[in-house]
C-alpha cells in the first residue's frame, strides 16, 4: 500500500491507546518472558479469570512497579477482587496483602505440579551422572532417553503396555517395563516418583470441605519430609511455606476451580507476537498491540481509510 514501516507504527501509535480493563473478582496474575534486551526481562500480565479478557501489561514484575499500579486504582476497586490466582513468588503476596485487602489468595496447581517434577528430573539427573562412564548401560539409556516415562500419568495405557521392538535393547519390550527398570536402578528416584504421582491423585480431587484437603495435603508434606531426600525435603518445605495458597486452589467459584489456565493460553499467543516481530524495542507498542489483538472487546473500527492514511 505504499506505506513504510514506520509510518505503520506511527499509524498505529496515533490510533490504538488503549486504557486498563476494570479489575474483575477472581484476577489472574503471571509473568511472561520479553526481552533478553532488557535488564528487567519478564513482563506482567493479568487477565479476568471467567472471561479471559487482558487486564493489563507491566512492563515489569519489580514490586515497586507493582505496588505504584495498584495503588494508583481506587480502593473500592480493588477491594472488589475476591481470589487472586498466582504462581509461587513472594512478591505477589506482599503484592496482595498490601492492594488487595478483601482477596483471597490461590496458588495455581499447575505451578505446585512443576515444582515437584522439576524436583524428580533433577533427581533423575543425578541418578544418570553416575552411569555418564558407560554410555551404552541400560541405566544410563533409560535415564537419559525414556525420562517422559516418570511423568505420564497414566502409564498402564494401551500405549504405553504394548509390546514393541527396541534398537538399543535388542528384543520387545514396552514402555511400561522400561519404566520399572528405571525405577529399579535407584530408591530416591523410585521414592520420587511415587510422591509425584500421588500429588497428581491429590491434585485431581474435589474437596467440599477444605479442612479434609488440607489434611490431606499434610499427610503428602509428612511423606515428603520423610522420604530422605534434599530434593523432596525442599519440595516439603515449599509446601509449609505455601500450604494455605495452595488448598484455595481447591476452591470452587461460579462453577470452576480456581487456576491460571486462561493466562498460560494467552502466555502463549504473546509468545507468538513477539517471534513473529522478532521482539519488540517498544513496549508500550507492544501492550497496545497484545490489549487490542488479543481482547475481542477492545477493537474498534475507525472511519479512516487507506488513502486518508496515505495523506495524513
Amino acid at each position: 500500500h505504499d506505506l513504510s514501516v514506520t509510518k505503520i507504527q506511527s499509524i498505529f501509535d496515533s490510533y490504538v491507546d488503549l486504557p486498563r480493563n476494570p479489575l474483575p473478582d477472581v484476577l489472574c496474575m503471571d509473568e511472561f518472558y520479553f526481552s533478553r534486551k532488557r535488564d528487567k526481562k519478564y513482563c506482567l500480565i493479568m487477565i479476568d479469570f471467567y472471561n479471559h479478557a487482558i487486564i493489563d501489561v507491566l512492563k515489569d514484575r519489580t514490586k515497586h512497579t507493582m505496588l505504584a499500579y495498584f495503588r494508583s486504582i481506587d480502593l473500592q476497586e480493588r477491594s472488589f477482587v475476591r481470589y487472586l490466582i498466582i504462581d509461587m513468588n513472594d512478591i505477589y503476596r506482599d503484592i496482595a496483602s498490601y492492594c488487595f485487602p478483601k482477596a483471597i489468595l490461590a496458588v495455581d496447581s499447575f505451578h505446585v505440579i512443576k515444582s515437584i517434577s522439576d524436583a524428580v528430573d533433577r533427581i533423575r539427573k543425578k541418578v544418570m551422572r553416575r552411569f555418564k562412564e558407560n554410555p551404552r548401560s541400560n541405566e544410563y539409556y533409560l535415564l537419559k532417553y525414556r525420562r517422559d516415562l516418570l511423568f505420564v500419568e497414566d502409564i498402564h495405557g494401551d500405549r504405553y503396555t504394548k509390546v514393541e521392538y527396541n534398537h538399543h535393547f535388542h528384543y520387545e519390550i514396552s514402555d511400561l517395563r522400561k519404566l520399572e527398570m528405571m525405577l529399579s536402578i535407584d530408591p530416591e528416584l523410585n521414592r520420587a516418583y511415587e510422591l509425584y504421582h500421588r500429588y497428581l491423585q491429590f491434585n485431581k480431587k474435589t474437596y467440599a470441605d477444605l479442612d479434609k484437603a488440607r489434611k490431606d495435603l499434610n499427610k503428602i508434606i509428612q511423606e515428603f519430609r520423610l522420604a530422605r531426600s534434599e530434593e523432596l525435603y525442599k519440595i516439603a518445605e515449599m509446601f509449609d511455606h505455601w500450604e494455605e495458597e495452595i488448598i484455595h486452589s481447591f476452591i470452587v467459584y461460579r462453577g470452576k476451580r480456581l487456576s491460571n489456565g486462561p493466562i498460560e493460553k494467552k502466555n502463549g499467543m504473546i509468545k507468538k507476537i513477539l517471534k513473529i516481530a522478532n521482539g519488540y524495542g517498544n513496549f508500550k507498542r507492544f501492550r497496545s498491540r497484545v490489549m487490542y489483538t488479543l481482547n475481542k472487546r477492545s477493537m474498534h473500527t475507525y472511519p479512516v481509510t487507506l488513502e486518508d492514511l496515505k495523506d495524513d
